[in-house]
């Protein structure tokens, strides 16, 4: 249980870093790439960064796969946050607001590379 935290906090941060990131270079042209490309930037470093630690020699591999399913996931995230879920959040849609949507992503993406690490 304390992993999965741990997971959820770690994703948490990246998102955070990333969404942040992205709020600061925000363009004002909110895209459906540029949140394509926030969601899968979240998912592969919360894939890489998440789980075993990517020095170890065997974890190189796992990792790999998990940034690959990372990338998948954020992106299928994202678009049924833009197609079902986005309303309006104050001036803005919900998913323009990347400091709050990307570290959703990696709360859940991170608790669940914990998850799967500690089940192997």
């Amino acid at each position: 249980m304390n992993n999965i935290l741990f997971g959820s906090g770690k994703g948490v941060v990246i998102g955070l870093v990333v969404g942040v990131l992205f709020a600061v270079l925000d363009t004002g042209h909110h895209m459906f790439g540029t949140k394509l490309f926030l969601f899968a930037v979240t998912g592969v470093l919360t894939g890489i960064l998440c789980g075993t630690p990517i020095w170890r020699r065997e974890a190189l591999t796992s990792n790999v796969i998990k940034a690959g399913v990372g990338l998948i996931v954020g992106l299928l995230l994202m678009t049924a946050l833009y197609y079902l879920l986005d309303f309006e959040l104050g001036t803005r849609r919900l998913s323009s607001h990347y400091a709050l949507v990307s570290p959703i992503l990696g709360a859940l993406y991170g608790a669940f590379v914990e998850f799967d690490d500690k089940s192997m």
